[in-house]
């Protein structure tokens, strides 16, 4: 069936097959679809286009790939949300002892694979924690994926305070994990964690914004 711009379907709860729209569709109330629809016009809603099933999205195959020897493996924006976290600075990945901090806040937006994390940590109290343990920052809301090569995803740490040491500091996320390590960029390109002592109690504050496949 074939709606014309000008033309009109009448009738209550009716129930059609395949659809094609050629002009606006314009609707008040649901339209529930076994089917395809397929319109040539434009749709538009005052209310929000909800993806009811898991794993479906909007698809983009209609549009170029890559250029080559690039190959794309994925054209389906599946995936939206974003909220908030509440990150941790620990001695531990998990069941270890926590800083005590003045605030912590923590924003996530999620697209498709692509997880963006906001952290923000004001002057944490690491007395408690193991001074020679590595010092982790946990709650991230999402797992990182695992890639070939064992990828680490870095981005600078910034802040109102300074570490034990100067130098340029990074927050890493590595494969299949939900935490964050703080590395230190060393003369000659080389990196190392860090541990609970290269923080200045109280003093130095964390800020980055990080991006990561889940």
């Amino acid at each position: 069936m074939t709606i014309k711009q000008y033309g009109g379907v009448f009738g209550r709860n009716p129930t059609f097959n395949d659809v094609t729209i050629e002009g606006q569709l314009t609707f008040d109330g649901d339209i529930d679809i076994n089917s395809d629809l397929k319109v040539s016009g434009d749709i538009e809603t005052t209310g929000n286009v909800i993806i009811a099933t898991s794993g479906k999205g909007i698809d983009f195959s209609a549009t170029a790939g890559p250029n080559p020897p690039a190959s794309g493996t994925s054209e389906l924006l599946d995936d939206y949300e974003e909220g908030t976290f509440t990150p941790v600075l620990a001695d531990a990945t998990s069941g270890g002892n926590e800083a005590s901090v003045l605030s912590a806040y923590g924003y996530y937006t999620k697209v498709g694979r692509v997880v963006t994390v906001t952290i923000s940590i004001t002057n944490p109290n690491t007395t408690g924690l193991t001074a020679t343990n590595n010092v982790y920052i946990t709650g991230l809301p999402f797992s990182a994926f695992s890639l070939a090569g064992g990828i680490y995803y870095t981005a600078p740490l910034a802040g109102g305070g300074n570490f034990a040491t100067a130098g340029t500091y990074l927050g890493s996320v590595g494969d299949n994990l939900s935490y964050m390590t703080i590395l230190k960029a060393d003369f000659g390109g080389s990196t190392t964690f860090q541990k609970v002592s290269a923080i200045n109690t109280g003093v130095t504050d964390i800020v980055t914004s990080l991006s990561y496949f889940a």
